[in-house]
């Protein structure tokens, strides 16, 4: 039995259904749903069950009907596991499992919120910002340290002093920082601004407790601490 009758006989998950033991005659309408042009016929997916070798398009049609790649079909392996897939992304990304992981186990709000942030609001451009300040931090010790080392020995020109009151400078330090704040900030700022994102999360939130908690008529009046006060002075 090659993998193209395993397919048809095996219990296989297509689009959240489950496919048992589909009938040649089933697989064939499906198969000439997935092919432009010429259809096949039963004859034709019988030759391929027995060891004919599919054309592209044949096998194109076969890994659309089951939900799986042409890789998948080719080698006959079974499908990535989560933590295959996580892997892969994460190579592929340069960035670690856990990360990946951290992302795709978002609750799907929250995918949304990120996802604005990333792709409409410029977050990852405070990497570069990060990127500028870390590599200050380190870099601010070691080049006063120099600095001090050819003062002592050489009696260093008046720019090596220039310079190396520009680095201490608090002020440099202060922008760095800032410019990370800002950044972060702004993206903020723009996020809780979004008409999309606002819409979205009141039409969601429309009916939930948190409304029904929060209507006037729950919440204490001013009169009520002004005459709680008073009962505490007369009580003094």
């Amino acid at each position: 039995m090659n993998i193209y009758e395993k397919l048809r006989r095996s219990q296989h998950k297509n689009n959240n259904e489950m496919e048992k033991e589909m009938t040649i005659t089933e697989l064939v309408k499906k198969i000439n749903k997935e092919i432009d042009g010429k259809k096949l016929d039963r004859n034709v997916i019988n030759r391929i069950e027995a060891g004919q070798e599919p054309t592209l398009t044949q096998l194109v049609a076969y890994s659309k009907v089951f939900n799986v790649s042409t890789d998948y079909i080719l080698n006959n392996v079974s499908p990535k596991s989560d933590t295959e897939t996580i892997k892969s992304i994460a190579d592929y990304l340069g960035l670690s499992d856990a990360t990946i992981e951290e992302i795709a186990e978002l609750k799907p709000d929250y995918k949304m919120i990120l996802d604005k942030m990333v792709s409409r609001y410029c977050l990852l451009l405070v990497l570069s910002e990060i990127r500028n300040l870390l590599g200050y931090n380190y870099l601010q010790p070691h080049l006063t340290l120099k600095f001090d080392e050819k003062r002592k020995w050489l009696d260093g020109a008046e720019i090596d002093q220039f310079l190396n009151d520009a680095v201490n400078d608090k002020a440099v330090s202060v922008f760095f920082n800032e410019a990370v704040n800002k950044r972060i900030e702004q993206v903020v700022k723009n996020t809780m601004e979004d008409k999309e994102l606002q819409e979205y999360f009141g039409e969601l939130d429309k009916n939930s407790k948190l409304q029904g908690i929060l209507r006037a008529e729950h919440l204490p009046k001013l009169g009520d601490f002004e005459s709680k006060g008073s009962d505490d002075n007369e009580t003094a």
